[in-house]
């Protein structure tokens, strides 16, 4: 600190603006350039030449030290909680995961976006070109102030702003390009004045607006409390994890029938293809669409949309109902599996699934899965012990007052339908089979029998009823 030296000019941050965007604006108040700017905050050695290749921009904006926030705060007359308030790790924990050690936002976590930011002219025309922190999130994708899709790109030189950290020795004018210029040529910039850019303005009681609206609430409250999070709610995390694993599964299985959760503009933009050339500042295209966060805002704007119209339902088993109408091929099949794993979700995420899947799973699954109870999950890892002292409790024959209750008035016999119901006892949130239960309690049922009463009780309509009971 004993380097470091008061600003002469002392310049406020905006509410929600990022951090280089207040140096930028800094430098341009005082008339200098980037590079004294931060040299004499002391967040830069003042031997610093090319501090870009050494990504120290990128990790200032994402994560500060004690030491760098205290220093900000020195010599620009704040305090270290506004200072640490501009960067990324505003929002750890709450819409993304910043890998500390690294300092830098985890890309394969819940659509964390490590480089690049999208804008919103209006924002940038009424503050100067003072940049928001908000836009470098992978759920940002609509403003609500303006009612406008955020742009993705610059129209100029059609790169994604802020995707490379940027300082030079020549003054930077706010809310403009900064992005090298077409030939590559440094110190030459872009110059695009990016409050001109003409952006896609949006329904103010549309679908789009409605999906950041909600997004927003989450991320200022931390937690999920609507639709399947109502009775059970989230922490704000699970919620966007299973934002992300469910669009990745209507992105790559459906594309085409989510065409009515958005405005037709905002679909013809997520159709629109990737550029025929790829050249070396382009973003990378996600082949597998979903598992990162949309290049595009209309592509997340469609598939945040169709998600939440999905977990936007009552209960698990509507919004399985939902999801199932969704994916489902002509043939009623279903391109999911009740034991697929998703990394960094919830529970309910996993009782959605399930409930989809439901309608074509067979008897013995729906008792292993618990399909009809309000949560169904799959058999956790104590499944054999929970069992075994389950088979200890449970008669080789049902009880007769509950078998009389769980079977049907005519077409059973007591002697087969009283062991079938003990082994479905045994099959509840367990991993074995029917033999597997009917041998460890030594019942007089086997597989073929136990197959066709299962039968026998969903075709009378009988089975609902018992495995419920």
């Amino acid at each position: 600190m004993t380097h470091v030296r008061t600003l002469p000019i002392r310049l406020a941050p905006q509410p929600g603006e990022a951090l280089d965007s207040w140096w930028e604006a800094t430098a341009h108040r005082l008339g200098t350039n980037t590079i004294d700017v931060l040299t004499s905050i002391g967040l830069l050695p003042r031997d610093a030449c090319q501090p870009t290749q050494s990504g120290v921009l990128s990790r200032l904006v994402t994560l500060l030290d004690a030491d760098q926030a205290a220093t900000i705060a020195w010599s620009a007359g704040l305090t270290p909680v506004q200072a640490h308030a501009m960067t990324l790790a505003r929002y750890d924990g709450q819409a993304h995961v910043i890998d500390t050690h690294r300092r830098r936002v985890e890309a394969r976590h819940v659509w964390g976006r490590a480089r690049g930011s999208r804008y919103c002219p209006a924002c940038l025309a009424e503050s100067g070109g003072r940049w928001r922190l908000s836009w470098r999130l992978g759920w940002s994708f609509a403003c609500l102030d303006h009612h406008l899709l955020l742009v993705d790109a610059c129209p100029r030189c059609r790169r994604t702003p802020r995707h490379i950290a940027v300082t030079t020795r020549l003054p930077l004018a706010p809310g403009h390009c900064h992005s090298p210029s077409e030939n590559d040529a440094p110190p030459a910039r872009c110059g695009q004045p990016l409050a001109e850019v003409p952006a896609l303005t949006l329904a103010a009681q549309g679908p789009v607006l409605a999906a950041q609206t909600l997004i927003e609430e989450v991320i200022s409250c931390g937690q999920a409390a609507f639709g399947i999070y109502q009775d059970y709610p989230q922490p704000s995390l699970a919620l966007f994890g299973d934002l992300r694993a469910l669009a990745c599964i209507l992105l790559r299985r459906v594309p085409d029938r989510l065409a009515g959760f958005v405005p037709p503009e905002i679909l013809a933009l997520h159709q629109q293809p990737p550029p025929a050339v790829r050249r070396s500042f382009d973003p990378v295209e996600e082949t597998r669409p979903g598992r990162l966060a949309p290049q595009r805002a209309a592509t997340a704007a469609l598939a945040v949309s169709a998600t939440l119209h999905v977990l936007g339902h009552g209960d698990v088993h509507q919004a399985g109902a939902a999801l199932r109408h969704l994916i489902s091929d002509a043939d009623g099949s279903i391109p999911l599996k009740p034991d697929l794993h998703w990394r960094h979700t919830s529970p309910l995420f996993e009782a959605v699934c399930i409930a989809t899947l439901a309608p074509r799973l067979k008897g013995v699954d729906q008792l292993r899965y618990r399909t009809l109870d309000r949560l169904p999950s799959r058999p956790g890892r104590s499944a054999k012990i929970r069992v075994a002292e389950r088979a200890g409790k449970t008669p080789t024959q049902l009880w007769p007052a509950w078998s009389a209750r769980l079977s049907p008035a005519d077409g059973a016999l007591s002697r087969t339908i009283r062991p079938a119901l003990s082994c479905y006892l045994l099959l509840i949130g367990g991993t074995r089979s029917f033999s597997s239960a009917s041998r460890l309690l030594r019942a007089p049922v086997t597989e073929k029998v136990g197959s066709h009463l299962t039968f026998r009780l969903m075709q009378r309509g009988h089975f609902n009823a018992s495995v419920a009971a």
